[in-house]
């Protein structure tokens, strides 16, 4: 399911709108270029849903998986590990956010593990996958999540046109 943009609003302002309203989905995948962008606009969401001051980065309840190694894979030892820390009782009392970097990096082994927590999440449990690919490991219809294209205005001094005729960043 794809978040609807409305016409005057960022898709993040629509989700934070929906964490307001307390109708923010348990899972979302982010997907866009580039990942500092994408990242960014997840660490924001997860601030206001932990509750954390501004400027801050960490907390408590807020997990990191990212892939790993030569091979810049996320492995199902490290998918685990992140699923046993999700099923403990919040630091704070409060939600807990799991930030899944570059997502599309899963192992099937890893995204097999994953796949039911992402179905059925502990209480108060949001998962946030980031992606730059368009085919994330988990298409959104069968994992039950809803996918946020996000679309970034970069500086197009930075810009440079690709052997197929794509703008790419320098």
């Amino acid at each position: 399911k794809l978040v609807q943009q409305e016409p005057d609003k960022s898709p993040k302002a629509a989700l934070l709108k929906r964490f307001s309203a307390g109708e923010l989905h348990h899972g979302l995948i982010f997907q866009g270029e580039p990942i500092s962008s994408i990242e960014r606009e997840a660490l924001e969401l997860s601030s206001v849903v932990l509750g954390m001051a501004e400027g801050t980065q960490e907390h408590p309840d807020l997990f990191h998986l990212r892939p790993a190694g030569k091979m810049r894979i996320i492995t199902v030892e490290k998918t685990r590990g992140l699923i046993s820390e999700l099923y403990r009782t919040s630091n704070q009392g409060g939600a807990k956010v799991a930030l899944i970097h570059e997502a599309d990096r899963m192992r099937k082994e890893a995204a097999n593990a994953f796949l039911k927590t992402l179905e059925e999440p502990p209480p108060d449990t949001y998962l946030i996958l980031l992606t730059t690919r368009p085919t994330p490991c988990f298409p959104p219809s069968e994992a039950g999540v809803y996918r946020l294209d996000l679309v970034f205005i970069i500086n197009p001094e930075r810009m440079k046109t690709g052997s197929n005729g794509k703008k790419i960043m320098n």
